[in-house]
């Protein structure tokens, strides 16, 4: 059973154009069933909301130091607020610059969008013909083409921005009509999770809010039929929010006693249930049902612990350094602003006279002689705004250092005598990354299941290209190739490096080590796991070839020099030879070559 294409996966302006000016007040009878799920959806709503509060007070707290713009404190609708000023608690912009800087190293040590990020290629051992590897070159650059013209790329930077800053983030992949895949990222406050067995979030709830018009365009006009959302599209209310809730959960009965045995079940043996809703309005139908075969989302905690659903990222440890920098900047600014413009005080005969502080005024003291006038109340110390600078540094500097910014701009950022090579440089990223790899290990696995996602939406969109028959029934592996992941494997061939350097001195000392260690093997995973192109490497017959080409070359130049040494002995041994007398008029060479000076048989003397 093939998997239908949701409402809102199909909707654009063409279809909200068709939408009728009236919508019908159809009259719905009761739907017992759909009410029984409704209650399920909201009580499983209400749960997740009081296990999400000390995660969701957190986030609070982080955003207001460093991110307002990505959190929700309630999600309100018609709240005619939302332009006020929300960074009024950001005093000092480091964390809220570093935190971009992390990001943008994420995304283009991860995912870059001009760079090779992934490879498909066959398992290894299975030997791929011309056709197949044509096929998965045309495959791979189809699935890079459906990511840039789609918003991956964009969603995915900010995806990035709220796991390194809040310790969660999830992605939700959606087909779409004019773009082939469309990615939404909901901020901190809008989303619960649940984790399954295996620690793997599989549950996710959201609510955010939707106007009238938004709500017609995305779930159509049958869905909001005998709601509020009709009546005020009949009365041209557009602009009017109402809260959306949203689930994705596996698709299991959640039927108690006496309801429907397969409550809440999307028929047709799909994994993942998906439903929108209004959130506390008895609706007589919910906004969209749909099933999935596949996770339709990824959720990448920084860090997790246990089974908790929401991880911890670098906000939080970052978060009493950043506090204390912006209380520490706000004080150091009101003692430069105490010393500029200090409190005055004044003789009690000026208090009816004009007083002026400003350039360019006059103020009018009476018995000038006698009454010093105005003079500053308090002056701080220098020192200790001096002293509060340097203290203003190093918190800036342990914040970068928080966000990683000391390994993304590794270079520009290094401190004490620059690295001699490039090896040296290598080394030293090696070491500051040491920190990421659990967190990109996380990532990577979150991106195959994202692109095993893409790859279903283009399959049902007949996007991918027909196999050939070498093919056929061969599994395709996504291998990541991003400059992190490289990084990551770098720590491989560093041991295969520094062993091949050892055997080789100990060979000198001790002949043979290097006997323990198979050439061709080794060369061949030290390719691999720098990213060496497979295609370049000789198939088993043309390195025999070669190497069977090699020893000829080898005998034929061992024998010519063998044949230069012999050659000159040979002509000074006959040169000796003929110069040796006998005693009987013949020299050995004659001897040797059977002229005994005798007359040929038949001939005369």
């Amino acid at each position: 059973m093939a998997e239908a294409l949701a409402f809102f996966e199909d909707a654009n302006a063409s279809l909200l154009a068709k939408t009728p000016a009236i919508i019908p007040w159809k009259t719905w009878t009761s739907n017992e069933d759909w009410q029984d799920f409704r209650s399920y959806l909201e009580v499983q709503l209400w749960g997740l909301r009081q296990w999400r509060t000390p995660w969701w007070m957190h986030w609070g707290e982080i955003a207001a130091e460093m991110l307002p713009r990505r959190y929700l404190w309630v999600v309100t609708p018609n709240n005619m607020t939302r332009g006020l000023p929300i960074n009024q608690n950001v005093v000092d912009s480091t964390a809220t610059q570093a935190i971009a800087t992390c990001a943008a190293g994420m995304m283009d040590g991860l995912s870059a969008p001009t760079k090779l990020w992934f490879k498909l290629q066959a398992p290894n051992g299975f030997d791929v013909d011309d056709a197949g590897k044509r096929w998965i070159n045309e495959f791979q650059r189809r699935i890079y083409e459906v990511l840039a013209g789609s918003n991956y790329y964009d969603r995915k930077h900010q995806y990035y921005e709220d796991q390194v800053t809040f310790g969660t983030a999830p992605m939700l992949i959606y087909e779409d009509r004019d773009r082939v895949i469309d990615c939404q990222v909901p901020c901190a406050g809008e989303y619960f999770g649940a984790c399954a067995n295996n620690n793997s979030v599989e549950t996710f709830y959201r609510e955010f809010v939707l106007t009238v018009r938004a709500i017609v365009q995305r779930f159509g006009v049958k869905a909001v039929q005998g709601t509020n959302v009709a009546e005020l599209w009949n009365t041209k209310q557009f602009n009017t929010e109402f809260i959306v809730a949203h689930c994705i959960e596996p698709n299991f009965p959640c039927g108690m006693e006496g309801q429907a045995p397969k409550l809440g079940v999307v028929p047709g043996g799909f994994a993942y249930r998906e439903v929108y809703w209004l959130r506390g309005i008895s609706a007589p139908q919910p906004l969209a049902i749909k099933g999935y075969r596949e996770k339709p989302f990824m959720y990448a905690p920084w860090t997790q612990r246990s089974n908790d659903p929401y991880g911890r990222g670098l906000g939080m440890d970052a978060l009493p350094d950043v506090r204390q920098l912006n209380r520490l900047t706000e004080r150091a600014a009101e003692g430069v602003d105490k010393g500029i413009r200090p409190s005055m005080l004044a003789s009690m005969e000026m208090k009816n006279e004009p007083a002026s502080t400003l350039p360019n005024k006059v103020t009018y003291v009476p018995n000038l002689a006698t009454n010093p006038g105005m003079k500053a109340m308090f002056v701080p110390d220098p020192r200790f705004i001096e002293f509060a600078d340097k203290i203003i540094e190093r918190l800036q500097q342990r914040v970068e250092k928080w966000f990683c910014n000391d390994v993304f701009l590794m270079i520009s950022q290094m401190e004490g005598v620059q690295p001699r090579n490039e090896l040296e440089l290598t080394e030293r990223r090696g070491e500051k990354l040491l920190r990421l790899g659990p967190v990109i290990e996380r990532n990577l696995r979150e991106d195959q299941i994202g692109l095993q996602r893409v790859v279903s939406i283009m399959n049902r969109r007949g996007l991918v290209p027909r196999r050939p028959q070498s093919m056929q029934g061969i599994p395709i592996q996504v291998k990541f190739v991003s400059k992190l992941a490289l990084i990551q494997q770098a720590a491989k061939t560093a041991g295969m490096e520094r062993t091949m350097v050892m055997a080789g001195r100990m060979e000198a000392a001790m002949p043979g080590v290097l006997d323990n260690i198979n050439s061709d093997k080794f060369i061949r995973d030290y390719g691999e796991a720098v990213e060496y192109p497979p295609e370049d490497w000789n198939d088993p017959m043309t390195i025999k070839t070669i190497r069977g080409q090699r020893q000829a070359a080898a005998q034929a130049a061992n024998q010519a020099h063998m044949a230069e040494k012999v050659t000159p002995a040979l002509a000074q041994a006959g040169q000796n030879l003929s110069e040796t007398d006998t005693g009987g008029g013949l020299n050995a060479l004659q001897l040797l070559l059977g002229n005994t000076g005798q007359p040929a048989a038949g001939g005369g003397q």
